[in-house]
């Protein structure tokens, strides 16, 4: 089970290509309550579940509410999971405030350091900032992780390794470079700008069992931030967790994206008068967003999503008796 913890909407940068739309003017926290009620849930359901636990902390940064990181990430590793955290760096801007910081967390239980780090990051925060990160995070034994979002023209993670190659060879760490989807403040770019796939994707939805909880209290059953809202379960200031996810095993539109992905939805869609452009889309995660945003917009959309639905759940109990009368036979 991997739940995400979005710690506050605040950040000490202001990307233009956020996909929760972060800012230093931002003031919507997860109060260290809510947080140390949604670990204990998750523990315990991953523990009835046998399931392994991981928490991740993101935002926003943060490393904004260190006190409360550090007391979070000791509480969940006494929950036994394994502890993630997402950060800009911009604390790093000297050896020694890095070093203190890191070894707090990882006397607290960190396990994993991820840093966000980009052509838009890097008008915040310096590379000098990640070298130093990572030189600690290898004395420490914490494993470091480059999140790097890329554009069509964009400099590639390729060409940040070759910048710290003189500390990184022999090293083992991770890579995660992924095409930036427009949601957020990524919308307010130009379409130019992205890297689209041929046709539309195919693919089903992946991000599903990273289960995320927002600052605002939002639960979302995805990890791809800027959610449309019809993906909203509930939130956890008005319902509990586990009852909140209860809903989602229920919730026919979550498991036709798991199975089918967003593209069953698009012939309903067109019959009904919507185009959708072919490579026009960065990935299936992009068509969720355009097909659900525009759903939420409009009553027509929403029948027709009903009649797709509807459809899927007839094509999924015929199956079914196709299955059950061959076996009987």
């Amino acid at each position: 089970m991997f739940l995400g913890l979005l710690v506050t909407n605040r950040c000490t940068a202001y990307c233009a290509h956020c996909g929760v739309s972060a800012s230093p003017h931002n003031k919507a926290d997860l109060s260290l309550r809510e947080m140390t009620c949604l670990i204990s849930e998750s523990a315990h359901i991953a523990k009835n579940n046998r399931t392994p636990l991981v928490i991740c902390f993101s935002g926003g940064e943060p490393f904004l509410h260190f006190d409360n990181l550090v007391k979070m990430t000791r509480y969940a590793k006494d929950k036994c999971a394994k502890v993630n955290c997402v950060t800009n760096g911009y604390w790093a801007d000297t050896y020694g405030r890095a070093w203190d910081k890191l070894v707090l967390l990882k006397e607290a239980g960190l396990d994993t350091l991820s840093l966000s780090h980009d052509y838009f990051h890097e008008k915040f925060v310096p590379l000098e900032n990640l070298k130093t990160i990572f030189k600690i995070c290898k004395a420490l034994s914490i494993t470091f992780e480059i999140k790097y979002a890329v554009f069509r023209k964009s400099k590639r993670i390729t060409d940040v390794l070759k910048q710290i190659e003189d500390i990184s060879i022999g090293v083992d760490f991770k890579i995660h470079e992924f095409k930036c989807v427009p949601a957020g403040r990524a919308k307010n770019l130009t379409m130019e700008e992205f890297l689209y796939q041929p046709g539309l994707p195919q693919e089903s939805c992946t991000g599903q069992g990273a289960i995320a909880v927002s600052w605002d209290g939002g639960l979302y059953p995805c990890c791809t931030p800027g959610w449309p809202r019809l993906l909203c379960l509930g939130n956890i200031r008005e319902k509990s967790f586990t009852a909140l996810l209860e809903k989602a095993k229920n919730n026919l539109l979550l498991r036709l994206l798991r199975h089918k992905g967003p593209v069953y939805l698009v012939p309903f869609l067109e019959k009904a008068g919507y185009e959708f452009e072919r490579g026009s889309f960065v990935n299936e995660c992009h068509l969720c967003h355009v097909i659900l945003r525009d759903a939420r917009r409009n009553g027509k959309a929403i029948s027709v999503l009903r009649r797709a639905l509807n459809a899927w759940k007839k094509e999924r109990e015929s199956e079914k008796n196709a299955v059950e009368i061959v076996l009987n036979r």
